[in-house]
């Protein structure tokens, strides 16, 4: 086989193991980047008032302690709420079935205040409630058919066991007492199994 041919056995080689990008409407096109802002959709309660911007949602309520927005979806445990969010102040409250956790509470702000989801028991865990004011942190609450887990920026406050294999209820978060919570994003995630030793 003479040069010449060699070149052009060459060349469609190539075109066959290399064929030509398609420049019409019809080629692949990249996934879009994914928002900041990531939240479930929502239904108010309490008088809470609720400004959108564009990658994240701010709640002010009245001089109480029950505005909140909730989930319009129900979670049964075994699931894990993602909260990326920051209060001004004080009260930074999430909400399931007839519990509350209250991070930064207007009476004791070291302490994290919890209402059992299940018996709406009020327990107190000392020197676990205080987050930076004006800080985003991320805010884990995983449920259990056994028990429960906070984590806030990746470190462990509370662990406590319960009972909370038949719940179903939907999830919220809320200011109190004047208290102001931007919430950058609210994400609910399947879990397995019970809450780990």
């Amino acid at each position: 086989m003479s040069v010449r041919g060699l070149f052009i056995f060459g060349l469609l080689c190539l075109l066959v193991a290399f064929p030509a990008l398609s420049t019409r409407g019809d080629a692949p096109k990249q996934a879009p980047a994914v928002p900041a802002g990531d939240f479930p959709q929502f239904v108010r309660t309490g008088g809470c008032e609720v400004i959108k911007q564009e990658n994240a949602i701010v709640l002010k309520g009245p001089d109480g302690d029950r505005a909140q927005i909730l989930t319009a979806k129900e979670h049964k445990p075994p699931f894990v709420l993602r909260v990326k969010a920051k209060t001004d102040s004080t009260n930074l409250r999430l909400y399931y079935n007839a519990g509350t956790l209250i991070f930064n509470w207007e009476v004791n702000e070291d302490e994290l205040r919890i209402h059992d989801p299940a018996t709406n028991e009020q327990i107190g865990v000392a020197n676990q409630g205080k987050i930076e004011p004006n800080t985003y942190h991320d805010i884990v609450w995983e449920m259990y058919p056994n028990g429960m887990r906070v984590l806030v920026d990746g470190k462990e406050r509370v662990r406590r066991l319960g009972n909370y294999e038949k719940l179903e209820a939907t999830l919220g978060i809320g200011p109190a007492w004047g208290s102001v919570i931007t919430m950058n994003s609210f994400r609910v995630e399947a879990l397995k199994g019970k809450l780990p030793e």
